[in-house]
């Protein structure tokens, strides 16, 4: 990764598990538990057996980072999955989401666009607990963590050794 993703061209970027791990703070094994469930799946290259290399869109990355936020919550994973996929309903690209964008989520995983103004306590009932996730926020702050030069990328500061990347068996650097 070497510069900002092109909004205009959403599937020229594909992130490997690591990199979605540097990114969104999620672990691999939860990264690869989510692929399994549904949650969050790799579009580009999905899983192929054993040692595949799973390729992730900016569309995916952004599906991790809103179920980390929503894990967060404590939210059960039935209703993880189920607001994963009305989110995905919803908007296709969740990369593409707005600024303004609310919604609110309930124990059954319904989501629920908020409008501008909309008091989200007149939309629950008696008795239920629910979250509210400003997506646009999500997607914004991985906008801006995806702006900032990994550390393989930045500049190696006076007195100390250069950075060499690693090689892996296929010739790649990871």
């Amino acid at each position: 990764m070497s510069a900002i993703p092109d909004p205009s061209k959403p599937r020229t970027w594909a992130f490997t598990s690591t990199e979605v791990r540097e990114i969104t703070g999620v672990s691999i094994m939860q990264i690869n538990h989510w692929d399994r469930l549904g949650i969050a799946k790799p579009s580009l290259r999905p899983a192929g057996g054993t040692g595949s290399r799973r390729l992730y869109a900016p569309s995916d990355l952004a599906a991790v980072e809103i179920a980390h936020r929503l894990r967060a919550t404590n939210i059960s994973l039935d209703c993880l999955a189920s607001a994963m996929r009305n989110l995905r309903t919803r908007w296709p690209n969740l990369a593409g989401i707005g600024s303004a964008v609310a919604v609110l989520v309930s124990p059954d995983g319904v989501c629920q666009q908020l409008a501008a103004g909309t008091d989200p306590a007149a939309l629950l009932s008696e008795h239920r607990a629910a979250v509210i996730l400003d997506l646009g926020g999500v997607i914004e702050d991985l906008r801006k963590r995806l702006a900032l030069p990994r550390a393989a990328e930045r500049p190696t500061p006076p007195g100390e050794p250069a950075r060499r990347p690693q090689a892996s068996a296929w010739g790649e650097e990871w």
